[in-house]
């Protein structure tokens, strides 16, 4: 059994699972990932502010977002491909302020999936990546750390709500 708050991580060839235990309701956290006035309250890493440009959840829909840091701007785009009870996916990638995709930085396919469990909800999230290398990029610049902090502003938040 996996405890609150820790993220398990498993990598098969070019694909990334993550899973995570949250103690809120399953409808909690799945509104969470899918309300585009909350995500612009939780998503990024610490220290990241998002905005969102386009927030358009339907199959086809764009979610085209500006993340500001100490660092600067960077953009990003995701196209919503499937919605279901309790799960969704997308593809995901870097773009530039007009929501081109910044080829270079390869793109990713993001399923995610939350669990009706006796503790709350697992939240599981499935990336799978071009190719392994760009998996082992995405490593290099710390998406595990990324993920793990962007998912303690939700813990942090809905503690508060």
């Amino acid at each position: 059994m996996m405890e609150h708050n820790q993220l398990k991580v498993s990598q098969q060839d070019n694909i990334l699972i993550l899973e995570r235990i949250f103690n809120y309701p399953v409808e909690m956290i799945y509104d969470s990932f899918t309300d585009g006035r909350m995500l612009e309250e939780w998503w990024g890493p610490k220290g990241i502010k998002t905005t969102n440009i386009i927030y358009d959840f339907r199959p086809g829909g764009i979610w085209f977002f500006k993340l500001n840091s100490e660092y600067g701007v960077s953009f990003s785009k995701s196209i919503f491909q499937e919605i279901s009870e309790n799960r969704f996916s997308y593809i995901d990638y870097f773009s530039d302020e007009e929501g081109n995709e910044l080829k270079e930085m390869g793109s990713s396919l993001i399923d995610n999936q939350f669990e009706s469990i006796p503790e709350g909800t697992k939240f599981t999230t499935t990336i799978t990546f071009e190719s392994k290398e760009k998996l082992e990029e995405s490593l290099e610049m710390k998406i595990l750390e990324g993920i793990e902090s962007t998912l303690n502003r939700l813990d942090d938040l809905l503690s508060q709500l």
